[in-house]
């Protein structure tokens, strides 16, 4: 990792660290630096300000999680993504939770959806499904998802994709 990058990851790990006691709007970037080990200007060099910082970790975490769910393509059923889904999410608990208890999830949701996205568009299983049923699918995960770490990982994530199969099989039902 180069030199830029580190200090990106130092600056935005010391973000989240301060965001567990204080609100976004009363963290300075003078605290953030101290915290982070940077001057000033470094912050400035790497981001426009503490919003961008938020986006750029959110960014991160979903690139690891297109990365996780890409390498492990090879037949890839809508269970096995939803399963590899929410074992990653349950892994990033802690700072997705940093995140919702400061009010955060806009930032949060618009990089799900842009990820998500990208990921129907790499798996030719998805190509079943109308663009309409794609999105739809999208938006449910990012809420389920959301709802799912508010309520503390309850019920618990087989319960959760089970509901969300079983629902998706009923459409056979309506075709009837």
């Amino acid at each position: 990792m180069d030199t830029e990058s580190s200090s990106k990851e130092w600056i935005a790990q010391a973000l989240l660290i301060l965001l567990r006691d204080k609100p976004l709007d009363k963290i300075t970037v003078t605290e953030i630096t101290k915290k982070a080990g940077v001057a000033r200007l470094t912050f400035y060099r790497n981001f426009d300000s503490k919003e961008d910082v938020i986006q750029y970790q959110s960014n991160q975490l979903f690139k690891q999680y297109l990365n996780e769910l890409q390498q492990s393509q090879s037949a890839m059923t809508l269970e096995a993504i939803l399963k590899t889904s929410f074992a990653y999410w349950q892994d990033g608990e802690e700072t997705l939770q940093v995140m919702i208890k400061n009010d955060l999830l806009p930032m949060l949701e618009q990089s799900f959806r842009q990820y998500l996205a990208a990921l129907v568009a790499s798996f030719p299983e998805f190509n079943q499904f109308t663009h309409v049923q794609q999105y739809f699918i999208i938006g449910g995960i990012v809420q389920v998802i959301i709802d799912w770490l508010s309520h503390g990982l309850k019920p618990s994530s087989d319960q959760v994709i089970k509901e969300i199969l079983d629902m998706l099989n009923q459409d056979q039902i309506y075709r009837s």
